[in-house]
C-alpha cells in the first residue's frame, strides 16, 4: 500500500509473509511504517522483511528493525534482506550501523 512517501508491499504464501519497504523510511513516516509491518506481522507465522532500495533511511527505521529482530514476541519468526544503493550502504558502514543490524540479525 502507498502511503506517503513509503511503500509497504506484502506476498503471502501458506503462513509466511514477505514484506517489501521501500521509499522514504524516516521519522515522518515512521509511526505508520511500523503500523503496517505489525499489522502483517500479526497474519502470518513467519515474516521476511525486505528493505528495496530506499530513497531515505534512518535512526528511527533502523532502531525498528532492530526491535523486531530482537522482540521476543517475534522471536525466531522474522528475517530480513537489506537491497541498499552504494550511497546508502557507505553509510551505514561508516556510521557503524550496518554492523549492529548484522549483529542484531546472527542473533536471530
Amino acid at each position: 500500500m502507498l502511503m506517503g512517501k513509503y511503500e509497504v508491499s506484502t506476498v503471502q504464501s501458506g503462513e509466511r509473509v514477505s514484506i517489501s519497504v521501500s521509499g522514504d523510511l524516516s521519522i515522518s513516516s515512521i509511526s505508520d511504517i511500523r503500523s503496517d509491518i505489525i499489522r502483517e506481522l500479526m497474519k502470518k507465522e513467519i515474516a521476511h522483511i525486505e528493505v528495496l532500495d530506499p530513497e531515505n533511511i534512518d535512526l528511527t527505521f533502523l532502531q525498528l528493525l532492530i526491535s523486531l529482530l530482537k522482540s521476543e514476541s517475534y522471536n525466531g519468526r522474522v528475517s530480513l534482506e537489506l537491497k541498499l544503493s552504494k550511497e546508502i550502504e557507505d553509510l551505514m558502514i561508516t556510521t557503524g550501523m550496518l554492523d549492529v543490524l548484522s549483529k542484531a540479525m546472527k542473533k536471530i
